[in-house]
């Protein structure tokens, strides 16, 4: 935030599973962090960005409706953007909880980056890229966690303000 002003909001976006979405996310977020300095705004703006992305992508209906929700708090020191969607394979499942893993558990998650560029590069990978969440980590600097309960994976970034 700019000077010392204090800020505390939540709010929770309905996302339908169309492409469409990620702009109005996109929209949302700069809105949200319009006071922050840009930096912070942009970082935000890309977290929401790459996890809508995820939600369009690899969601499915949730309780028979074709949406996700994206979710964001501020508690002054840290910024939580959160997905929460049905998953539409459980395949996509386990990679992306793999992934999740692999960026937790690692020191420097810009190495786990590289390494999938690389392998990409050489072919070595088939299907998703999965380089969005990477990027939320490395570019958007954030501590990111999941889980999943009753059918939904809900992936958890964090990230202080300052």
């Amino acid at each position: 935030m700019t000077g010392t002003q204090e800020n505390t909001l939540a709010r929770r976006i309905e996302i339908p599973l169309v492409w469409d979405s990620v702009g109005q996310v996109r929209l949302e977020a700069g809105m949200l962090f319009s006071n922050f300095e840009p930096a912070v705004r942009d970082a935000a703006i890309m977290v929401a960005s790459e996890l809508t992305e995820n939600i369009v992508k690899y969601g499915a209906p949730l309780d028979g409706q074709p949406v996700g929700f994206v979710s964001f708090e501020l508690d002054g020191e840290n910024f939580t953007i959160s997905s929460h969607n049905a998953v539409a394979h459980n395949n996509n499942l386990q990679a992306v909880q793999t992934l999740l893993g692999q960026i937790s558990d690692s020191e420097d998650p810009r190495e786990l980056s590289l390494a999938r560029l690389r392998q990409l590069i050489e072919g070595k990978i088939e299907g998703p890229s999965q380089l969005g969440l990477l990027r939320v980590a490395t570019d958007g600097g954030c501590k990111i966690n999941h889980s999943y309960s009753d059918a939904v994976l809900t992936i958890v970034a964090e990230r202080k303000v300052q």
